[in-house]
């Protein structure tokens, strides 16, 4: 391939071709991203005070990954994924740091092994607000 201005106009038209369509989601302004190691999970902090995880398996066609992280009592700063890509780190105004598990089967076992087995309706709904009640333990 020789350089020629044609071969020039094109590469700049295409660099700045949107990969995929836009990610909608927070009802504010994105603070930080981070990318999963696998390149399959982008996780978006907010200023509206959620984290939000994109599946990029198919990176044309963006889709979000399960209901809005929660917890922070203001803007979520900052988040990170940990090399091995299985604990998403977020960090709000409010000074704290939440330690999130992208590895569901482990959050499965871990909700199980905190409530010996025994999650209640009353529990699921402190922990899990918003999902029908369907306790993976048992």
């Amino acid at each position: 391939m020789r350089p020629t201005s044609d071969l020039s106009t094109a590469l700049v038209a295409d660099a700045n071709t949107p990969l995929s369509t836009a990610l909608i989601g927070h009802t504010s302004g994105v603070a930080s991203l981070a990318r999963s190691p696998d390149g399959h999970t982008l996780a978006s902090s907010g200023l509206d005070g959620t984290t939000r995880l994109w599946g990029l398996t198919d990176p044309g066609h963006p889709a979000p990954l399960g209901r809005p992280l929660t917890g922070h009592s203001g803007a979520v700063e900052t988040v990170a994924i940990s090399s091995n890509g299985h604990t998403l780190a977020s960090a709000g105004v409010d000074g704290t740091l939440r330690l999130w598990e992208m590895n569901t089967d482990r959050a499965i076992q871990q909700i199980c092994t905190n409530t010996r087995n025994i999650l209640t309706r009353q529990v699921w709904q402190r922990y899990i607000p918003g999902l029908p009640f369907n306790p993976p333990c048992g």
